[in-house]
C-alpha cells in the first residue's frame, strides 16, 4: 500500500514519471525551474532538486544545485579540464560533498505531491554514483507526479526501467509551452 500524500494514497504509477528529454542547451533545467516557479503559488508539496548552470558570458562554465524545499544552493560541479582526480565525466567534475548532499536530500524527498529530479545521468545509470537515491525514489512511486530530466543517450535505459513513463521532448522552441501544459497536467 502507499503513503498518504495530502490525503490521497500514492501508489507507484510509472505514467506518472514525466521525462524531460533534448541536447544540451535546449531548456530542461528551465522548464524545471518554470513549473517550481508556478506551483509555489499552490498548496503541493514540491520535493527535489534542480541543477541551474553557471555561466561565463555565454559559456556554461559549472552546475549548482539547489534543494526546491530549503532553497539552499551548492556548487556541484565544474567544466573537466582533466586536470584533476575525482568522479568526473568527459564534460564535468563534480564536488563530492554536493552530490552526498543532493543523494541525502533525495533520499528524504518522498512522500510529496511532486518529484523534480535534475538530471540522472551516466553517474546514476552507467555508474551506480551521483544521484542513487533519486532512482530508489523513482520506483517506490510515493509521488503523484515526478518530472526527471534524462539525456537523450540514456532514454532506452530509462524507458526499461519506467516503461510507463511519458517522455517529452525539449527544443528551445517548444520549453515555454512544455512548461504551461506541465504545471496545467500536475495542478489539475
Amino acid at each position: 500500500m502507499g503513503r498518504k500524500i495530502n490525503g490521497k494514497i500514492g501508489m507507484p504509477q510509472p505514467e506518472r514519471i514525466i521525462i524531460l528529454s533534448g541536447e544540451i542547451g535546449c531548456g530542461k533545467s528551465t522548464i524545471c525551474l518554470k513549473v517550481v516557479e508556478k506551483l509555489k503559488a499552490t498548496s503541493l508539496d514540491v520535493a527535489g532538486v534542480i541543477c541551474p548552470p553557471i555561466f561565463d558570458g555565454q559559456n556554461k562554465t559549472g552546475i549548482d544545485l539547489l534543494d526546491l524545499r530549503s532553497s539552499e544552493m551548492r556548487h556541484l560541479a565544474r567544466l573537466n579540464l582533466h586536470d584533476a582526480d575525482g568522479i568526473q565525466t568527459h564534460r564535468w567534475i563534480f564536488n563530492e560533498d554536493t552530490l552526498r548532499w543532493g543523494n541525502a536530500l533525495l533520499g528524504l524527498t518522498t512522500p510529496c505531491n511532486v518529484l523534480i529530479i535534475d538530471e540522472l545521468g551516466p553517474l546514476e545509470f552507467d555508474r551506480g554514483l551521483g544521484f542513487t537515491n533519486a532512482l530508489t525514489a523513482l520506483d517506490a512511486g510515493n509521488f503523484a507526479y515526478a518530472l526527471v530530466v534524462i539525456r537523450p543517450s540514456l532514454l532506452e535505459k530509462a524507458r526499461s526501467r519506467w516503461p510507463s513513463c511519458q517522455v517529452i521532448e525539449v527544443t528551445p522552441e517548444n520549453r515555454n509551452t512544455h512548461a504551461t501544459e506541465l504545471v496545467k497536467q500536475i495542478a489539475s
